[in-house]
């Protein structure tokens, strides 16, 4: 059974780590995989968009260009909304994905996405590596045969009170 590839918002470094130290022979080095990654934010876009080039770059440079990348901009081969359902049924590769935005497939997808007045950052990155966050993510995502991998986090939202407005008035009265 072929599994897809889902990329969400490191762990994937590691694993292409392990894989070009555990080539074995000039053969094997030869042999390139070649995988197309469907985008959810245009190129352009500060962060989230270059970070998707970035992970070209890592994953061909660690894995000593045996396994490439050929990036397609967000709806290139098809909507953002239907990369779920294209991983599942095996008919994309992979996908730079947040996993929230497929609620609709799963709820506890949610828990994969920017939560508003969720954990701050290394809270969830905690949660995620050393408090099972990572395999139930998995374990979510592959009832849909989808391989799930932490690659990109972005930043909590505020909590309540960070923005705070001042209860002075700016105009005085004469």
């Amino acid at each position: 059974m072929r599994r897809s590839l889902c990329v969400t918002v490191g762990a994937v470094l590691a694993a292409l780590l392990a894989f070009s130290v555990g080539r074995q022979d000039a053969a094997a080095q030869e042999k390139k995989v070649r995988l197309t990654l469907a985008g959810s934010f245009p190129s352009s876009m500060a962060i989230l968009g270059t970070g998707q080039h970035y992970f070209i770059d890592k994953v061909k440079k660690i894995s000593g260009g045996s396994i490439e990348f050929k990036f397609f901009e967000p709806g290139a081969l098809l909507p953002g909304s239907q990369y779920f359902d294209a991983l599942s049924a095996g008919n994309l590769d992979s996908a730079m994905i947040g996993l929230g935005f497929f609620t609709g497939k799963e709820v506890a997808l949610a828990l994969y996405s920017s939560v508003p007045f969720g954990p701050e950052m290394g809270e969830y990155l905690g949660w995620m590596r050393y408090g099972g966050g990572e395999q139930l993510m998995q374990e979510l995502t592959r009832k849909y045969n989808i391989e799930s991998l932490l690659c990109v986090r972005s930043r909590p939202r505020p909590r309540a009170g960070s923005a705070r407005r001042s209860s002075r008035s700016t105009t005085s009265k004469a």
